[in-house]
């Protein structure tokens, strides 16, 4: 089996357990596509699903030495705030590719999903060693008790973009340098009225 049919295999394995992205019909916005239909007082769950994709020992963010550990980050999306109902983060680490596959090696990974408005992190950190792998996953989630969740400001209310303004973001740790990382991150929340 060649690389990118064993990155494929495993990825569709590991990922397979993340809902659907799917967006509702209504009055009040759910990423600009509806959110609580007309005439219902029912809040519509909305999601958001977000690929990310690196190599260990490089940064992701250029010219921002503090955030070497972020993968991914978001900047408010919706007009209005928003409650944070369930977070998933996934990754698959490889090893160095060498003649095309990766090369077992000790792999390790870090993960967890932060949101700098408040109470970062969303998740736990959860961590994966492998040792003489050529590959190893990682998965942390966290799901609000119901009534519950994570506020997140409006695109509207609050100034600021890039990961210096307010964000989301996942931050990853991994190594040997020069191993490529491949991730999914799942947010379910609901549009505040």
């Amino acid at each position: 089996m060649n690389c990118g049919a064993a990155k494929f295999a495993v990825l569709f394995i590991v990922f397979a357990a993340f809902p659907a992205t799917t967006r509702a019909q209504g009055t009040e916005s759910c990423n600009g596509q509806g959110g609580i239909a007309p005439g219902h007082d029912t809040q519509v769950l909305c999601t958001r699903l977000i690929d990310f994709s690196g190599l260990c020992g490089k940064p992701n963010i250029p010219n921002m030495p503090h955030y070497e550990d972020v993968a991914v980050y978001l900047n408010p999306w919706e007009e209005k705030s928003i409650t944070i109902r369930e977070v998933q983060v996934s990754a698959v680490l490889f090893g160095p590719i060498v003649d095309g596959q990766p090369k077992p090696t000790n792999l390790n990974i870090g993960i967890f999903s932060g949101n700098s408005y408040n109470s970062d992190p969303m998740t736990p950190y959860e961590y994966a060693y492998a040792i003489g792998a050529a590959v190893t996953v990682v998965r942390a989630r966290d799901r609000f008790p119901a009534g519950t969740g994570m506020q997140f400001p409006g695109k509207i209310a609050h100034a600021g973009t890039g990961p210096s303004g307010v964000h989301l973001d996942v931050h990853l740790d991994c190594g040997p340098d020069g191993a490529s990382y491949f991730g999914k991150w799942f947010l379910a929340y609901t549009v505040n009225r």
